[in-house]
C-alpha cells in the first residue's frame, strides 16, 4: 500500500529527461525530487528507499525494509541516466498493472486542457502556416486560382490545434509525455486500427461506432504533435 502522503510534494520536472517529478524537502531541509511512481520494497535497492512524512518532509528509510511499497529519488531513476542496480525496478514499472498505476497519478497531474476544445477564430488559426496551400503565418489560404480564401483550410486548423497542444506543458514520465487530447482533435487524424477517417469516430465489432478512440488512433495524434 502506496504512502498517503507521498503526493504532498510540489510538482516540477527534471532538467535532464523532462519527467514530472515531486519535489519534497529532507530532515535537513535540502530539497530532493521523488520520482511520482511506487516501487516495491523489494525492488528499490537499500539505501534508495524513500518515505514521505505527513508534513511533505522526505525521509531516506537507510537499511529499513518496509513491507509495501516506497519512492526513490528521481536522480537514480532518471531515463537520462539510469543507476545500474534499478534495471529490474524500471523494467517492473513497464508492465501492466503498474503501467495503470503511473498513468492514474499522471491523470492526477493533468493540466487544464478545456483551452484546446474551444473553436479557435479564423484569425488565431493564421497565426499557423498552411501545409495545403502553403499561405504564411499571418496571411489568409490561397484558392488554386490565387485568390484569398475566406476560410481556412482544414489542414491549417489541424495544424494550429496542433501546434495549441504542443505548447501546454503536459506531464511526463519515463521520457513519455502523457497529455490527454481531447475527443474531437484525435478525430482530426485517421485511425490506423479499424480505418476511420478523418473527423469520424473509430469502428468497434461488427462496424458498431465507438465512443472512445482506438489507442493507436490517440498514439498517432499526439505523434503528429
Amino acid at each position: 500500500m502506496p504512502s498517503k502522503y507521498a503526493d504532498l510534494g510540489t510538482p516540477t520536472t527534471c532538467p535532464r529527461c523532462g519527467d514530472t517529478v515531486r519535489r519534497h524537502t529532507d530532515p535537513d531541509g535540502v530539497q530532493i525530487d521523488l520520482d511520482i511512481r511506487d516501487a516495491p520494497t523489494r525492488l528499490a535497492p537499500e539505501g534508495l528507499r524513500w518515505r514521505v512524512t505527513g508534513n511533505g518532509t522526505a525521509i531516506n528509510l537507510g537499511w529499513a525494509d518496509p513491507t509495501d511499497t516506497v519512492r526513490v529519488a528521481h536522480e537514480d531513476v532518471c531515463t537520462a541516466r539510469p543507476q545500474p542496480d534499478v534495471a529490474e525496478l524500471l523494467a517492473y514499472w513497464r508492465r501492466g498493472a503498474a503501467r495503470a498505476a503511473t498513468q492514474a497519478a499522471l491523470e492526477a497531474l493533468q493540466p487544464d486542457v478545456s483551452d484546446l476544445r474551444r473553436t479557435p477564430s479564423r484569425r488565431e488559426v493564421r497565426t499557423v502556416a498552411c501545409p495545403q496551400c502553403g499561405a504564411v503565418a499571418g496571411q489568409p489560404c490561397g484558392a488554386p486560382n490565387g485568390a484569398a480564401r475566406y476560410v481556412n483550410h482544414q489542414q491549417r486548423v489541424t495544424a494550429f490545434h496542433a501546434d495549441r497542444y504542443r505548447s501546454i506543458p503536459g506531464p511526463q514520465v519515463g521520457g513519455q509525455r502523457r497529455l490527454q487530447p481531447p475527443r474531437e482533435q484525435v478525430r482530426t487524424v485517421a485511425c490506423p486500427r479499424c480505418s476511420a477517417p478523418a473527423n469520424a469516430p473509430c469502428n468497434g465489432a461488427r462496424g458498431k461506432e465507438r465512443t472512445s478512440h482506438h489507442f493507436e488512433r490517440v498514439a498517432a495524434f499526439t505523434a503528429s504533435c
